[in-house]
């Protein structure tokens, strides 16, 4: 059905968000937060919590609640009292039902899964400069070894250039498709994932096809 793994993975992202936004309570929704909440300040410090969840707190409302997008959803899901009571006969339809309840909650899981999201965001913003450190000496390990290779008989493994390149494209999206989950995610994935991705990198270019 998907010949694209790229088209395959926005398939399964929304498919993702869309279980996330019927189905998760908004309680346990809240619980992942201050879960992990807590494991970022245990590993890195308040210091280092401050500025994610500074960032996350900013954005979070430049871009739902001071745009407006907040008020803009909730208004055309949710009647106002006025708008209510001008309905004659129908002042309960809804209300009466629960809907108007369910649909506030799916609204407040939407913007607590997008702030859980920034807070993510804002993990790796953090640690996006110790990657810069890594991935460098990583490009130059791996460019060295191929001229090494270029020098000699040793062998450049196509099947390991092409497995790395695509372990390194799989690992990214399905790193997107978890920083969208409601769970709580251990701040020390982000480290492990940028070194196993300096590592790929190193063995993917040490194994490009070697052109003498």
């Amino acid at each position: 059905m998907f010949q694209n793994k790229y088209l395959f993975t926005l398939f399964m992202l929304i498919l993702e968000l869309t279980g996330i936004m019927v189905l998760f309570p908004a309680q346990a929704v809240k619980e992942s937060v201050a879960t992990e909440k807590r494991e970022i300040i245990e590993l890195m410090g308040r210091e280092s919590a401050t500025e994610i969840y500074t960032f996350a707190k900013e954005n979070y409302e430049a871009l739902v609640i001071e745009s407006g997008a907040y008020h803009a959803v909730y208004r055309f899901f949710v009647p106002t009292e006025e708008q209510k009571r001008a309905s004659k006969g129908m002042e309960q339809l809804g209300t009466r039902e629960g809907w108007f309840d369910w649909v506030t909650e799916r609204i407040e899981v939407c913007c607590l899964v997008f702030y859980e999201f920034l807070v993510r965001i804002g993990t790796i913003k953090v640690w996006f400069p110790y990657m810069l450190i890594l991935i460098i000496p990583a490009i130059g390990s791996g460019i060295l070894e191929r001229k090494v290779k270029q020098s000699n008989f040793d062998y450049s493994s196509p099947l390991i250039a092409k497995a790395a390149f695509n372990l390194m494209i799989y690992t990214d999206l399905a790193f997107v498709m978890l920083v969208f989950l409601p769970v709580p995610f251990p701040p020390v994935m982000v480290p492990i994932l940028m070194l196993a991705m300096c590592l790929l990198v190193g063995h993917a270019i040490g194994n490009i096809q070697k052109r003498l």
